[in-house]
């Protein structure tokens, strides 16, 4: 018996193909951990004039999960957070699920983040935020490729596509 095989079905296998093949290096099971965020203060008194109160906002979903195989992880939300003002108690909700893929390297992490997300932990120097054109604490709806160091510090920025919000002015 002589089939043929359609177009549609060399397509389905020319995309699994690369996928079957990658097989081997995720053959070990991954670990994933559920994230609580409880919240924190952002040291930005420096930048923006206040330091501001990152809280989950009440009655949204706060529970990312955090894929950690080989030398990289996907973090993924849902995540909703409120951030307020500690000066003036003006608040804002931001949705900041991410998702975001890490790859691990000696003393460096890469991070592509894509979707909302918000930089407020460790504030941008003057110096990557210039670089980038980005506000030192900001939120982005788009796409962000970064390198940290090992205290967190963001050390370059050479990707950013989407939207930008500076946080510390949707706060005055």
């Amino acid at each position: 018996m002589n089939q043929k095989i359609s177009g549609r079905t060399w397509n389905a296998l020319a995309f699994a193909a690369p996928l079957l093949l990658a097989l081997p290096a995720f053959a070990q099971k991954p670990t994933i951990q559920l994230l609580s965020f409880t919240g924190g203060v952002a040291p930005t008194e420096n930048v923006c004039g206040f330091n501001i109160l990152v809280t989950p906002e009440a009655g949204k979903p706060n529970g990312e999960r955090l894929i950690l195989f080989g030398n990289t992880a996907i973090i993924a939300g849902p995540l909703f957070n409120t951030l307020t003002n500690l000066s003036t108690g003006k608040t804002v909700d931001v949705n900041v699920s991410g998702p975001g893929l890490l790859t691990f390297s000696g003393n460096t992490t890469t991070v592509v983040a894509m979707g909302p997300g918000v930089f407020w932990s460790h504030p941008l120097s003057p110096a990557v935020a210039a670089a980038a054109g980005l506000p030192r604490v900001f939120l982005l709806h788009g796409r962000i490729v970064f390198t940290v160091d090992e205290q967190g510090n963001v050390i370059s920025i050479p990707s950013v596509t989407g939207t930008v919000e500076d946080v510390c002015r949707l706060l005055q």
